[in-house]
């Protein structure tokens, strides 16, 4: 309980004043700390000349328990402004009734110094205990003495849970009785009651003498409220359950649902699984009740149902779908997508939580169902009208499905190309297989050539068509190869070829006729003649024939017989072709009489180099009385095929070790300035 205390215009300076304020204008206030005095209105109180009004309220500061030794000054705060109290004796100040005592202002902030007068009034007992000393400026005293009258604080109750239950009882100290009360808008007697906290009243007593005085008090309150906290209101996901708690040392608690009482909810907490208002009082040993009530919001849970536990065939997959708007999701798989795809047995789960947190849960136990077996076996190859049966087990309650359409569990099939059978069991699971079936055909066989007729000495491409494997049949000519699909043949007179195809199952002959042509044809015989005259050529066995530009002009390069005036001896190169385009070529030595070579080496135009001792090389008679020569062959392409300095009679047909072919072939023999040309037939036979 605060109180204060107003001493009435009977209260003598039962306290020290020990502090006078001044403003910064140097006007003085007096103050004091703890007490305060009420100036009546004869006291004639002046601060500095001036009077004080009446009803003005002076604080007086007390130090040392009242007491202000002798000599001892007070420094007011902020102004360094000293104060002294003084009677009217110089010598032995006292401070006796109808005495007047002055206060002594000393301004060390230059403003002048200022005496308070003041006159004491009767009534009021004063002990003089002070003691006298001076410091050259003013003397000192301290006072201190009891008040003739006041009112004293006998007891207080203070307000409890705000329910106005606070009372004061004052009594007074010094007065005469009867003493009279007069309570702020309240009773007449020394109590006041039904104060609630904080109240403030102020009552005034008032002696037989007269005097008066004052004190208001300040009621305190008991905060003895119990303290209950529900927190913010809430949302609850379907189904879930939730703890709503009030325990905070209560002596008893009562639970309201929509403001209706709970029965037999009576604890400090309550468990809930609904949407709604609820309210817990809580009541402590004191009475105070105090309430709190929080709302329960009821949030639906994330629809999601992955469906009964089922099974699917094996190699096939099953989606999954838990797919509800604004939910996140988390598989036992660790997908976190609204969809999964599965193919594996075992049990898949699902956590989905909706935008307000509510989780809700799904599984699904998936089983794996094997297929049916179905092997057609690997592919096979069969032969051109064969019956091949194709079967699968023949199962009951199996379907079956041939991709040529038929259902049962066999076929049979005679043409090639892939055959494929679903067969679908009583679980509805589906496996198939495919075979494919290779027929080989029949064969017929064939022989393909350029043409049907070939000149001698030529050769031509034989094809055989119509199978994977060939024999060629005939004996009369050689053939590198006779199981080659594709010969080269050069046959000396016309052949029948005959060719066997076959494959893994069938077999066939063609057989090829090719009629060798034969060029009959000469360039003539050499022919001598005398210088100046003219020689007339004359080759036969041919359709057309075509002369070579010689060193010495023809008559006419496309006849057969054409004249010429050679100076000296030369050979004239003729191209004859046959009826059938067979050509060949070949020369014709003019000579000249005169002293050169070729009226001495004749010009050789056949070679046999068989092995027989005759005619194995070629050799020109005379030839040792040249030594000075140069011997040249040309195939009929014009390819060198032999060449030699000093040319010894010694060639024997070859080139490079190696037999040439039979056929015509053309030599140059140089000796001197001179050349002897002719073509030369080899024959091996």
């Amino acid at each position: 309980m605060r109180v204060s205390v107003l001493l009435g215009w009977c209260v003598l300076l039962g306290i020290k004043m020990s502090a006078i304020a001044q403003a910064g204008d140097c006007t003085p206030t007096i103050t004091a700390e703890d007490a305060t005095i009420i100036i009546p209105a004869d006291a004639g109180l002046e601060v500095d000349g001036m009077p004080l009004p009446n009803g003005s309220i002076i604080q007086v500061l007390f130090d040392n328990g009242g007491v202000l030794e002798c000599g001892g000054a007070t420094v007011w705060e902020g102004n360094s402004t000293f104060i002294t109290i003084y009677g009217d004796d110089g010598d032995n100040p006292g401070f006796q009734e109808g005495e007047p005592y002055h206060f002594r202002l000393i301004l060390p902030s230059g403003c002048a110094t200022t005496t308070v007068d003041a006159a004491f009034l009767s009534g009021g007992i004063f002990d003089n205990a002070g003691f006298y000393t001076t410091d050259g400026l003013s003397g000192l005293a301290s006072l201190a003495g009891t008040t003739g009258f006041s009112i004293d604080l006998l007891s207080a109750l203070p307000d409890t849970c705000s329910a106005g239950v606070g009372s004061v009882i004052v009594t007074v100290a010094n007065g005469a009785y009867p003493v009279q009360y007069q309570w702020a808008g309240m009773g007449q007697d020394s109590i006041a009651a039904g104060l609630f906290a904080g109240d403030v009243t102020m009552v005034t007593a008032t002696d037989a003498n007269g005097c008066s005085a004052a004190a208001s008090f300040e009621v305190e309150g008991i905060e003895v409220f119990p303290t209950v906290e529900l927190g913010d209101d809430f949302f609850l996901c379907e189904g879930a359950t939730a703890t709503l708690s009030g325990n905070m040392g209560g002596a008893s608690y009562t639970w309201y649902y929509e403001g209706f009482l709970i029965p037999g909810a009576v604890g400090p907490s309550l468990a809930i699984d609904t949407s709604g208002l609820f309210s817990l009082e809580v009541a402590n040993s004191a009475g105070c009740r105090a309430r709190d009530s929080v709302f329960v919001a009821l949030r639906p849970l994330p629809a999601v149902n992955l469906g009964i536990d089922t099974a699917i065939c094996l190699n096939e997959s099953l989606v999954l779908d838990a797919t509800c708007s604004g939910c996140t999701y988390q598989w036992n798989t660790g997908a976190d997508s609204p969809m999964v795809t599965v193919s594996e047995a075992g049990l898949y789960s699902v956590s989905v939580t909706n935008t307000w947190a509510c989780m809700a849960e799904s599984s699904l136990q998936l089983g794996i169902l094997e297929l049916p077996e179905v092997a057609l076996g690997p592919d096979d190859t069969f032969c051109t009208g064969e019956e091949i049966l194709l079967e699968a087990e023949d199962v009951l309650g199996y379907s079956y499905l041939w991709s040529t359409g038929e259902t049962s569990s066999a076929i049979v099939v005679t043409g090639p190309g892939g055959y494929s059978l679903s067969v679908t069991d009583s679980n509805a699971c589906t496996a198939s297989d495919t075979i494919l079936l290779t027929f080989i055909p029949s064969v017929e066989a064939a022989i393909d050539a350029a043409s049907t007729f070939i000149c001698l000495g030529d050769s031509l491409q034989l094809r055989a068509q119509g199978g994977a494997a060939f024999q060629w049949i005939n004996g009369a000519v050689f053939i590198s190869d006779v199981n080659a699909p594709v010969v080269y043949v050069r046959p000396d007179t016309t052949t029948l070829f005959a060719v066997a195809v076959s494959n893994e199952c069938f077999s066939d002959t063609a057989v090829f006729e090719l009629t060798v042509v034969e060029l009959k044809a000469t360039a003539g015989q050499d022919t001598c003649i005398a210088k100046g005259t003219t020689a007339m050529l004359n080759a036969t066995g041919g359709a057309s024939y075509e002369w070579e530009l010689s060193e010495y002009p023809l008559s006419d390069y496309h006849i057969p017989n054409p004249g010429t005036e050679p100076l000296d001896s030369a050979y004239y190169v003729v191209t004859i072709t046959g009826p059938y385009g067979c050509s060949l070529r070949d020369s014709v030595l003019v000579a000249v009489a005169s002293g050169d070579p070729r009226a001495h080496i004749q010009p050789v135009n056949i070679l046999t180099p068989n092995g027989d001792g005759k005619n194995d090389v070629l050799k020109f008679a005379g030839l040792e009385k040249y030594s000075k020569n140069k011997l040249s062959v040309f195939n009929r392409w014009g390819n060198i095929v032999f060449t030699q300095l000093h040319y010894d009679n010694n060639w024997d047909g070859t080139y490079k070790g190696r037999r040439l072919p039979e056929g015509v072939y053309y030599y140059v023999l140089q000796i001197n300035d001179v050349e002897i040309k002719s073509a030369l037939t080899i024959i091996y036979e």
